[in-house]
């Protein structure tokens, strides 16, 4: 069970009853993903297109929820969906941004829903 995995990276994330059988350990979650950049803005810019269409390919494939900047500039806010922990990580690992060393770090926080429309089953 996938929430069983997390709660075990990640303790105090799901409570008792989020872990019951039933509950959200489904195999595919949203996740919210909060990245920070090194302060390198040259490098960012030469590889701003690569880094776009690199998240064009989750979007296209319905896996990609939201993707932005912050107003600062220190980092990124993406929703994703993926089966765990470590398909994001391997997400976050495979930018174009994050192999050119211009990823200072990541959190990953598995949401239990999306959307108002998505928790009332619309």
């Amino acid at each position: 069970m996938f929430a069983v995995e997390l709660a075990k990276v990640r303790p105090g994330i799901f409570t008792p009853q989020q872990l019951a059988p039933g509950s959200i350990g489904v195999n595919i979650m949203k996740f919210a993903v909060v990245i920070e950049y090194v302060p390198d803005k040259g490098q960012a810019k030469a590889l701003h297109s690569v880094h776009r269409e690199y998240l064009r390919g989750f979007l296209e494939k319905g896996q990609l929820f939201a993707a932005g900047p912050f107003a600062d500039d220190a980092g990124a806010l993406w929703v994703l969906e993926a089966d765990s922990v470590g398909a994001i990580d391997v997400i976050v690992q495979g930018d174009p941004y994050a192999e050119a060393g211009l990823i200072k770090g990541w959190k990953v926080y598995p949401l239990l829903y999306w959307s108002s429309q998505e928790f009332k089953g619309k």
